[in-house]
């Protein structure tokens, strides 16, 4: 699925007033879309939960101008600046940014080990099939992610043995990349 297609649905879990911006923050962050953090990419947004016929009682349309921020809490986490909405948002509310599909999970990633959404593919239903949506990735836990890395972990251990390195000898110098400890203590990194 490319181009005009994929949409990332975040809850809106914080609305507040800093200063003259009005912002509301969500559940997700640029670890799941990162366009917009990284070169200012526009993603249109919708407020499904205003638009929902469901709503009650119905929120007038006024035009109201919101940062829509991430979760992980750093200066560029944006998913909008100065982005005018149909409506107010509330929280609680669920945000569609739309156009994500081509670069969403491509680009994603575990930063602060922030676990991937979930993906379901949504078509029209096929003659004599009604089935619309379908999981196509669960979203993964905690508990998978820690797996992962202490399954690295044994895997760089057994490379660091391959190599003769003996494992009380090696350091992490940021990002997984393992080096030796010289006598000064300063880590020398190397990648294995």
């Amino acid at each position: 699925i490319i181009a005009e297609s994929g949409s990332l649905l975040v809850t809106v879990n914080t609305v507040k007033w800093n200063k003259e911006r009005r912002i509301a923050g969500t559940d997700s962050g640029f670890n799941h879309l990162i366009r917009p953090t990284l070169y200012n990419a526009y993603h249109h947004i919708r407020n499904l939960t205003a638009d929902s016929s469901d709503t009650k009682p119905k929120r007038e349309r006024c035009d109201v101008v919101y940062d829509i921020c991430g979760n992980i809490c750093e200066t560029g986490d944006l998913f909008a600046s100065d982005r005018k909405m149909k409506c107010e948002i509330h929280e609680g509310d669920v945000l569609s940014i739309d156009t994500a599909g081509a670069y969403g999970m491509t680009m994603g990633s575990i930063y602060n080990l922030r676990p991937l959404p979930a993906e379901a593919l949504i078509r029209k239903p096929l003659e004599g099939n009604g089935k619309r949506c379908a999981l196509i990735r669960k979203r993964r836990t905690f508990d998978d992610i820690a797996a992962d890395v202490m399954a690295d972990s044994v895997g760089q251990e057994s490379a660091r043995k391959a190599n003769g390195r003996r494992g009380d000898d090696a350091g992490v110098c940021g990002g997984g990349i393992y080096g030796t400890l010289t006598s000064t203590d300063t880590p020398s990194c190397s990648v294995m």
